[in-house]
């Protein structure tokens, strides 16, 4: 069996205007949301700001932020990045670290800028 690796993955459709983003659970499960490059890089341009990023998508409310302390009343000092994304009736909290999420954003602007293998020719 072929083992999922990288916390965060993400494929640009350029021809769609959408980015997959997948989010290691397990070595054997990853779970993917599809997002409008729009929204992609409004999560790009604020996750590690005070406060983080929290969009409206048409389906999802999303929440990123880079913490530095855990849970209270104990509020440990530790980094990480939360997200969090509430769907109608279920809700799905990950927590990774700073530079998975700094690596997926080189990765964005790399498939951004460059021809990649799934990107259809056009005419």
């Amino acid at each position: 069996m072929l083992e999922f690796t990288k916390p965060l993955k993400i494929y640009l459709f350029k021809e769609t205007n959408e980015v997959s983003l997948s989010i290691l659970v397990s070595s054997n499960t990853v779970n993917t949301y599809m997002l409008k490059v729009e929204d992609f890089e409004k999560i790009l341009g604020f996750w590690n700001k005070k406060g983080g990023c929290q969009i409206q998508t048409d389906n999802a409310v999303w929440h990123i932020q880079y913490k530095t302390s855990g849970p209270r009343p104990e509020s440990k000092p530790v980094a990480y990045v939360r997200i969090a994304i509430y769907l109608k009736s279920q809700a799905f909290h990950y927590r990774v670290d700073y530079d998975d999420v700094y690596e997926m954003q080189k990765d964005y602007f790399y498939q951004k800028n460059n021809k990649m293998y799934w990107d259809k020719e056009t005419q």
